[in-house]
Protein backbone atom coordinates (compact mmCIF):
# COMPACT_ATOMS: atom_id res chain seq x y z
CA UNK A 1 0.00 0.00 0.00
CA UNK A 2 2.87 2.66 0.85
CA UNK A 3 4.31 1.75 -2.53
CA UNK A 4 1.02 2.42 -3.88
CA UNK A 5 0.90 5.55 -2.46
CA UNK A 6 4.34 6.78 -3.21
CA UNK A 7 4.12 6.58 -7.15
CA UNK A 8 0.81 7.98 -6.59
CA UNK A 9 2.43 10.91 -5.06
CA UNK A 10 5.17 10.71 -7.52
CA UNK A 11 2.62 10.49 -10.73
CA UNK A 12 0.91 13.26 -9.18
CA UNK A 13 4.01 15.54 -8.77
CA UNK A 14 5.08 15.13 -11.77
CA UNK A 15 1.68 15.93 -13.83
CA UNK A 16 1.47 19.31 -11.34
CA UNK A 17 5.47 20.00 -12.30
CA UNK A 18 4.53 19.14 -16.07
CA UNK A 19 1.18 21.66 -15.40
CA UNK A 20 3.49 24.21 -14.03
CA UNK A 21 5.63 24.31 -16.96
CA UNK A 22 3.07 24.34 -19.59
CA UNK A 23 1.59 27.12 -17.56
CA UNK A 24 5.16 28.87 -17.70
CA UNK A 25 5.35 28.20 -21.58
CA UNK A 26 2.20 29.86 -21.81
CA UNK A 27 3.49 32.96 -21.06
CA UNK A 28 0.22 34.21 -18.95
CA UNK A 29 0.30 38.14 -19.10
CA UNK A 30 -3.20 40.53 -18.45
CA UNK A 31 -3.47 42.51 -21.70
CA UNK A 32 -2.56 45.25 -20.16
CA UNK A 33 0.71 43.98 -19.65
CA UNK A 34 1.10 42.41 -22.87
CA UNK A 35 0.19 45.36 -25.16
CA UNK A 36 2.03 48.96 -24.13
CA UNK A 37 -0.10 50.83 -26.05
CA UNK A 38 -3.59 51.59 -25.21
CA UNK A 39 -5.41 51.83 -28.74
CA UNK A 40 -3.69 48.51 -29.58
CA UNK A 41 -4.83 47.50 -25.82
CA UNK A 42 -8.50 48.38 -27.04
CA UNK A 43 -8.06 46.89 -30.14
CA UNK A 44 -7.26 43.23 -29.01
CA UNK A 45 -9.72 43.59 -26.67
CA UNK A 46 -12.46 44.38 -28.18
CA UNK A 47 -11.22 41.31 -30.82
CA UNK A 48 -10.83 38.73 -27.95
CA UNK A 49 -13.91 40.14 -26.38
CA UNK A 50 -11.89 40.79 -23.10
CA UNK A 51 -10.93 43.50 -20.68
CA UNK A 52 -7.73 44.98 -20.20
CA UNK A 53 -7.11 43.31 -16.51
CA UNK A 54 -8.15 40.02 -18.08
CA UNK A 55 -5.51 37.31 -19.66
CA UNK A 56 -4.20 36.52 -22.51
CA UNK A 57 -1.64 33.28 -23.44
CA UNK A 58 0.08 31.52 -26.44
CA UNK A 59 -2.53 29.36 -26.32
CA UNK A 60 -5.32 31.05 -27.79
CA UNK A 61 -3.03 33.86 -29.59
CA UNK A 62 -2.18 30.60 -31.59
CA UNK A 63 -5.42 30.29 -33.06
CA UNK A 64 -5.75 33.65 -34.53
CA UNK A 65 -4.76 33.52 -38.38
CA UNK A 66 -5.91 37.61 -38.99
CA UNK A 67 -6.05 40.96 -37.58
CA UNK A 68 -6.80 43.90 -39.51
CA UNK A 69 -6.00 46.93 -37.37
CA UNK A 70 -6.65 50.10 -39.64
CA UNK A 71 -7.29 53.58 -38.15
CA UNK A 72 -7.19 52.57 -34.80
CA UNK A 73 -4.69 55.34 -33.46
CA UNK A 74 -2.11 53.04 -32.65
CA UNK A 75 1.90 54.27 -32.30
CA UNK A 76 3.81 50.79 -31.36
CA UNK A 77 2.66 47.51 -32.08
CA UNK A 78 4.56 45.86 -29.32
CA UNK A 79 2.97 42.63 -28.08
CA UNK A 80 1.46 41.22 -31.00
CA UNK A 81 4.51 38.80 -31.55
CA UNK A 82 2.22 36.49 -29.26
CA UNK A 83 0.43 35.60 -32.62
CA UNK A 84 2.68 33.78 -34.17
CA UNK A 85 0.47 32.00 -36.61
CA UNK A 86 -0.62 35.18 -37.90
CA UNK A 87 -1.32 35.09 -41.75
CA UNK A 88 -2.15 39.09 -42.68
CA UNK A 89 -1.67 41.30 -40.43
CA UNK A 90 -3.15 45.00 -41.71
CA UNK A 91 -1.81 48.30 -39.65
CA UNK A 92 -2.96 50.47 -42.49
CA UNK A 93 -4.05 54.39 -41.05
CA UNK A 94 -2.32 54.26 -38.02
CA UNK A 95 0.71 56.13 -36.07
CA UNK A 96 3.35 53.91 -35.86
CA UNK A 97 6.88 55.14 -36.53
CA UNK A 98 8.76 51.82 -36.09
CA UNK A 99 8.03 48.10 -36.59
CA UNK A 100 10.00 46.82 -33.68
CA UNK A 101 12.64 43.91 -34.15
CA UNK A 102 10.21 41.03 -32.20
CA UNK A 103 7.73 41.05 -35.72
CA UNK A 104 10.33 38.41 -36.87
CA UNK A 105 8.56 35.96 -34.52
CA UNK A 106 5.72 36.01 -36.93
CA UNK A 107 7.06 33.72 -39.42
CA UNK A 108 4.07 32.31 -40.96
CA UNK A 109 3.43 35.59 -41.54
CA UNK A 110 2.26 35.95 -45.84
CA UNK A 111 0.78 39.45 -46.47
CA UNK A 112 2.00 42.24 -44.59
CA UNK A 113 -0.03 45.99 -44.71
CA UNK A 114 1.59 49.14 -43.28
CA UNK A 115 0.04 51.66 -45.43
CA UNK A 116 -0.50 55.43 -44.17
CA UNK A 117 1.53 55.50 -41.20
CA UNK A 118 4.84 57.22 -40.61
CA UNK A 119 7.74 55.15 -41.05
CA UNK A 120 11.40 56.14 -41.80
CA UNK A 121 12.19 52.89 -42.60
CA UNK A 122 11.47 49.11 -42.55
CA UNK A 123 13.57 47.45 -40.20
CA UNK A 124 15.31 44.31 -39.67
CA UNK A 125 12.26 42.50 -37.84
CA UNK A 126 10.48 42.84 -41.52
CA UNK A 127 13.62 41.58 -43.19
CA UNK A 128 13.53 38.76 -41.65
CA UNK A 129 10.20 37.43 -42.99
CA UNK A 130 11.16 35.98 -45.47
CA UNK A 131 7.60 34.43 -46.10
CA UNK A 132 6.18 37.50 -47.26
CA UNK A 133 4.15 37.13 -50.43
CA UNK A 134 2.67 40.90 -49.85
CA UNK A 135 3.91 43.43 -48.35
CA UNK A 136 2.26 47.04 -48.68
CA UNK A 137 4.09 50.23 -46.91
CA UNK A 138 2.37 53.26 -49.24
CA UNK A 139 2.33 56.62 -48.07
CA UNK A 140 4.81 56.53 -45.07
CA UNK A 141 8.08 58.71 -44.90
CA UNK A 142 10.80 55.49 -46.07
CA UNK A 143 14.15 57.01 -47.49
CA UNK A 144 15.93 53.80 -48.80
CA UNK A 145 15.19 50.22 -49.13
CA UNK A 146 17.98 47.76 -47.42
CA UNK A 147 20.31 45.22 -49.59
CA UNK A 148 17.98 42.70 -47.59
CA UNK A 149 15.20 42.76 -49.57
CA UNK A 150 17.03 40.52 -51.77
CA UNK A 151 15.25 37.54 -49.48
CA UNK A 152 12.62 38.01 -50.39
CA UNK A 153 12.50 35.45 -52.65
CA UNK A 154 8.77 34.55 -52.59
CA UNK A 155 7.27 38.18 -52.44
CA UNK A 156 5.03 38.47 -55.08
CA UNK A 157 3.34 42.11 -54.26
CA UNK A 158 5.65 45.09 -53.09
CA UNK A 159 3.58 48.38 -52.85
CA UNK A 160 5.99 51.33 -51.88
CA UNK A 161 4.05 54.71 -53.79
CA UNK A 162 4.17 57.55 -52.16
CA UNK A 163 7.64 57.91 -50.27
CA UNK A 164 11.19 59.24 -50.40
CA UNK A 165 13.31 56.92 -51.37
CA UNK A 166 15.83 57.98 -53.76
CA UNK A 167 17.48 54.43 -54.98
CA UNK A 168 16.87 50.31 -55.38
CA UNK A 169 19.17 48.21 -53.90
CA UNK A 170 20.97 45.99 -56.64
CA UNK A 171 19.82 42.90 -54.80
CA UNK A 172 16.35 43.50 -55.78
CA UNK A 173 17.64 40.64 -58.63
CA UNK A 174 16.43 38.46 -55.66
CA UNK A 175 12.81 38.87 -55.89
CA UNK A 176 12.21 36.03 -58.07
CA UNK A 177 9.04 35.66 -57.56
CA UNK A 178 7.64 39.54 -58.14
CA UNK A 179 4.92 39.90 -60.42
CA UNK A 180 3.48 43.53 -58.99
CA UNK A 181 6.31 46.69 -58.13
CA UNK A 182 4.52 50.30 -57.68
CA UNK A 183 7.26 52.71 -57.10
CA UNK A 184 5.34 55.78 -58.17
CA UNK A 185 5.26 58.89 -56.28
CA UNK A 186 8.91 58.80 -55.00
CA UNK A 187 12.69 60.45 -55.53
CA UNK A 188 14.20 57.41 -57.71
CA UNK A 189 16.82 58.84 -60.14
CA UNK A 190 18.08 56.32 -61.74
CA UNK A 191 17.57 52.42 -61.79
CA UNK A 192 19.78 49.25 -61.11
CA UNK A 193 20.34 46.61 -64.49
CA UNK A 194 19.35 44.16 -61.60
CA UNK A 195 15.83 45.09 -62.65
CA UNK A 196 16.48 43.30 -65.63
CA UNK A 197 16.65 40.05 -63.53
CA UNK A 198 12.95 40.64 -62.23
CA UNK A 199 11.61 38.21 -65.03
CA UNK A 200 7.80 37.29 -62.94
CA UNK A 201 7.11 41.04 -63.45
CA UNK A 202 3.68 41.71 -65.51
CA UNK A 203 2.63 45.66 -63.82
CA UNK A 204 5.57 48.01 -62.88
CA UNK A 205 4.71 51.43 -61.67
CA UNK A 206 7.53 54.09 -61.89
CA UNK A 207 5.55 57.60 -62.31
CA UNK A 208 6.21 60.68 -60.76
CA UNK A 209 9.63 60.19 -59.99
CA UNK A 210 13.45 61.29 -61.35
CA UNK A 211 13.90 59.31 -63.92
CA UNK A 212 16.33 60.57 -66.86
CA UNK A 213 16.68 57.32 -68.48
CA UNK A 214 15.44 53.76 -69.03
CA UNK A 215 17.86 50.93 -69.24
CA UNK A 216 17.66 48.36 -71.51
CA UNK A 217 17.78 45.64 -69.07
CA UNK A 218 13.73 46.92 -69.02
CA UNK A 219 13.28 44.78 -72.31
CA UNK A 220 14.29 41.53 -70.30
CA UNK A 221 10.73 41.81 -68.32
CA UNK A 222 9.04 39.57 -70.64
CA UNK A 223 6.07 39.09 -68.89
CA UNK A 224 5.62 42.99 -67.89
CA UNK A 225 2.21 44.32 -69.75
CA UNK A 226 1.56 47.36 -67.49
CA UNK A 227 4.60 49.83 -67.68
CA UNK A 228 4.32 53.24 -66.14
CA UNK A 229 7.25 55.90 -66.98
CA UNK A 230 4.67 59.00 -66.76
CA UNK A 231 5.70 62.60 -65.15
CA UNK A 232 9.56 61.60 -64.59
CA UNK A 233 12.47 63.53 -66.52
CA UNK A 234 13.32 60.39 -69.09
CA UNK A 235 15.29 61.72 -72.70
CA UNK A 236 17.24 58.53 -73.37
CA UNK A 237 15.92 55.12 -74.09
CA UNK A 238 15.84 52.45 -76.58
CA UNK A 239 13.18 51.88 -78.26
CA UNK A 240 13.73 48.76 -79.36
CA UNK A 241 13.48 47.58 -75.69
CA UNK A 242 10.21 47.13 -75.62
CA UNK A 243 9.93 45.46 -78.64
CA UNK A 244 11.26 42.46 -77.27
CA UNK A 245 7.90 42.86 -74.24
CA UNK A 246 5.54 39.67 -75.55
CA UNK A 247 2.42 40.90 -74.78
CA UNK A 248 2.82 44.57 -73.43
CA UNK A 249 -0.70 46.73 -73.20
CA UNK A 250 0.10 49.67 -71.91
CA UNK A 251 3.25 51.61 -71.30
CA UNK A 252 2.52 55.70 -70.64
CA UNK A 253 5.06 57.86 -70.85
CA UNK A 254 3.48 61.25 -70.97
CA UNK A 255 4.31 64.44 -69.10
CA UNK A 256 8.14 63.88 -69.34
CA UNK A 257 10.22 67.75 -68.07
CA UNK A 258 13.87 67.61 -68.99
CA UNK A 259 16.35 70.24 -69.46
CA UNK A 260 20.12 70.81 -69.72
CA UNK A 261 22.64 73.52 -70.08
CA UNK A 262 25.50 73.14 -72.61
CA UNK A 263 28.34 75.94 -72.89
CA UNK A 264 29.30 76.47 -76.27
CA UNK A 265 32.94 78.59 -75.61
CA UNK A 266 32.77 79.05 -79.84
CA UNK A 267 30.58 78.03 -82.70
CA UNK A 268 31.69 78.04 -86.18
CA UNK A 269 29.68 79.44 -88.69
CA UNK A 270 27.69 75.64 -90.00
CA UNK A 271 25.25 73.19 -88.60
CA UNK A 272 25.45 72.45 -85.16
CA UNK A 273 24.66 69.21 -83.62
CA UNK A 274 23.74 68.43 -80.44
CA UNK A 275 24.57 64.55 -79.44
CA UNK A 276 22.37 62.18 -76.44
CA UNK A 277 19.22 63.03 -77.21
CA UNK A 278 18.26 59.70 -78.66
CA UNK A 279 14.54 60.63 -77.11
CA UNK A 280 14.09 62.79 -80.71
CA UNK A 281 14.39 59.46 -82.62
CA UNK A 282 11.73 57.07 -81.10
CA UNK A 283 8.89 56.54 -83.52
CA UNK A 284 6.08 56.76 -80.93
CA UNK A 285 3.38 57.90 -83.31
CA UNK A 286 3.91 61.59 -81.08
CA UNK A 287 3.73 64.54 -83.15
CA UNK A 288 6.92 66.53 -82.45
CA UNK A 289 7.42 70.25 -82.63
CA UNK A 290 10.72 72.18 -81.70
CA UNK A 291 11.22 76.15 -81.17
CA UNK A 292 14.38 78.19 -81.09
CA UNK A 293 14.48 80.91 -78.81
CA UNK A 294 16.87 83.30 -79.40
CA UNK A 295 18.91 85.67 -76.97
CA UNK A 296 16.83 88.32 -78.88
CA UNK A 297 13.64 87.16 -77.60
CA UNK A 298 12.26 85.79 -80.97
CA UNK A 299 11.24 82.34 -82.05
CA UNK A 300 11.86 80.29 -84.39
CA UNK A 301 10.20 76.99 -85.34
CA UNK A 302 12.11 74.42 -86.35
CA UNK A 303 10.91 72.07 -89.18
CA UNK A 304 13.31 68.77 -90.02
CA UNK A 305 15.55 69.19 -87.50
CA UNK A 306 15.99 65.44 -86.06
CA UNK A 307 18.28 63.60 -87.61
CA UNK A 308 19.47 60.02 -86.00
CA UNK A 309 20.39 60.96 -82.57
CA UNK A 310 21.14 64.15 -83.61
CA UNK A 311 19.27 67.83 -83.46
CA UNK A 312 20.48 69.41 -86.11
CA UNK A 313 20.05 73.32 -85.67
CA UNK A 314 20.41 75.35 -89.13
CA UNK A 315 23.81 77.82 -88.91
CA UNK A 316 21.91 80.77 -90.01
CA UNK A 317 19.86 80.31 -86.62
CA UNK A 318 22.94 80.89 -84.50
CA UNK A 319 23.86 84.26 -85.55
CA UNK A 320 23.59 85.98 -82.05
CA UNK A 321 26.25 85.47 -79.18
CA UNK A 322 24.28 84.67 -75.63
CA UNK A 323 21.63 82.10 -74.33
CA UNK A 324 19.68 80.17 -76.89
CA UNK A 325 17.09 77.50 -75.62
CA UNK A 326 15.83 74.79 -77.40
CA UNK A 327 12.06 73.44 -76.61
CA UNK A 328 10.66 70.33 -77.99
CA UNK A 329 7.45 69.47 -77.03
CA UNK A 330 5.65 65.72 -77.66
CA UNK A 331 1.69 65.43 -78.10
CA UNK A 332 -0.53 62.96 -79.35
CA UNK A 333 0.78 58.57 -79.23
CA UNK A 334 -0.58 55.90 -80.34
CA UNK A 335 -3.63 54.20 -78.48
CA UNK A 336 -2.51 52.23 -75.15
CA UNK A 337 1.24 53.01 -75.48
CA UNK A 338 3.78 55.28 -74.62
CA UNK A 339 1.21 57.76 -73.22
CA UNK A 340 -2.17 59.81 -72.87
CA UNK A 341 -3.39 61.27 -75.79
CA UNK A 342 -4.68 64.64 -74.74
CA UNK A 343 -3.44 67.41 -73.08
CA UNK A 344 -0.18 65.49 -71.68
CA UNK A 345 2.48 66.55 -73.68
CA UNK A 346 5.83 66.19 -73.03
CA UNK A 347 8.38 68.61 -72.93
CA UNK A 348 11.87 68.92 -73.09
CA UNK A 349 14.19 72.04 -73.02
CA UNK A 350 18.05 72.81 -73.53
CA UNK A 351 19.90 75.60 -72.89
CA UNK A 352 22.97 76.43 -74.33
CA UNK A 353 24.94 79.54 -74.33
CA UNK A 354 26.89 80.73 -77.74
CA UNK A 355 30.25 82.95 -76.50
CA UNK A 356 31.48 83.79 -80.16
CA UNK A 357 29.73 83.39 -83.66
CA UNK A 358 32.27 82.46 -86.57
CA UNK A 359 31.94 82.77 -90.55
CA UNK A 360 34.55 81.52 -92.68
CA UNK A 361 35.20 83.93 -95.26
CA UNK A 362 33.61 83.10 -98.84
CA UNK A 363 37.53 82.95 -100.28
CA UNK A 364 38.65 80.75 -97.71
CA UNK A 365 35.25 78.54 -98.12
CA UNK A 366 35.89 78.42 -101.62
CA UNK A 367 39.93 77.53 -101.05
CA UNK A 368 38.54 74.55 -99.22
CA UNK A 369 36.61 73.05 -101.22
CA UNK A 370 39.03 72.90 -103.93
CA UNK A 371 41.62 71.43 -101.46
CA UNK A 372 39.24 68.88 -100.94
CA UNK A 373 39.10 68.28 -104.59
CA UNK A 374 42.78 68.12 -105.07
CA UNK A 375 43.18 65.75 -102.10
CA UNK A 376 40.79 63.54 -103.11
CA UNK A 377 42.65 63.34 -106.35
CA UNK A 378 45.81 62.53 -104.65
CA UNK A 379 44.30 60.08 -103.19
CA UNK A 380 42.93 57.86 -105.65
CA UNK A 381 46.43 58.33 -107.72
CA UNK A 382 48.30 57.00 -104.66
CA UNK A 383 45.56 54.25 -104.18
CA UNK A 384 45.66 53.37 -107.97
CA UNK A 385 49.87 53.38 -108.05
CA UNK A 386 50.32 51.15 -104.86
CA UNK A 387 47.89 48.49 -106.90
CA UNK A 388 49.78 48.92 -109.98
CA UNK A 389 53.09 48.06 -107.94
CA UNK A 390 51.82 45.41 -106.56
CA UNK A 391 50.59 43.45 -109.35
CA UNK A 392 54.57 43.85 -110.96
CA UNK A 393 55.72 42.22 -107.37
CA UNK A 394 57.20 45.10 -105.52
CA UNK A 395 56.00 44.33 -102.43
Amino acid sequence: MKKFLLLLFAVSLSITILMGESVKAQNIYTIKEQFTDPNLRTAICLLLNKTETDTINTGEAEEINSLILNDKGIKSIEGLSIFTNLILLDLSQNKIEDIPKEIEKLQNLRILIINDNNLNHLGPGIMALTKLEVLGANNNRIRKLSSEFGKFDKLEQLQLQKNLIRNLPNEISGMKALELLILEDNLIEELPKEIGALTTLTILNLGNNRLEKIPSEIGNLRKAYFLDFSKNHIHEMDINLFKKLDGFKAVYFFNQTYSENIDNSGIVFQDMKFDGLEIYTLDLGFTITQVLNKPDGTEVLLEGSIHGANVIIPANYLDISGEYTLRTTLTGGTKDSFGDQAGTPSVYSQKFKINETKSLPENNKIIYLYGSIVAFLLGLVLLVSIRLFKNKGGF
